[in-house]
């Protein structure tokens, strides 16, 4: 007899954040950099969704570039 959880896996690909070309029937680790696989679908942090919305970038990138423009500036 199936569990709950063996059958809402099924069917599910799991993926290397790192090296999308590993992909399981089950969770596990990544056999080239032993990260642990995550389900085909999931996101993988905000710099991605940054790459995918230019304007999210330039919203999170321009207060550090300030700043850093502002240092460099005032520095004698």
């Amino acid at each position: 007899m199936e569990t709950e959880t063996q059958s809402q896996n099924a069917g599910k690909v799991y993926l290397c954040p790192m090296h999308r070309e590993v992909r399981q029937p089950n969770s596990g680790k990544c056999p080239k950099c032993h990260m642990y696989l995550v389900p085909e679908g999931t996101r993988f942090g905000m710099l991605r969704s940054m790459v995918k919305s230019p304007l999210k970038l330039f919203i999170m990138a321009a207060p550090m570039v300030a700043i850093i423009v502002a240092i460099m500036i005032l520095m004698p």
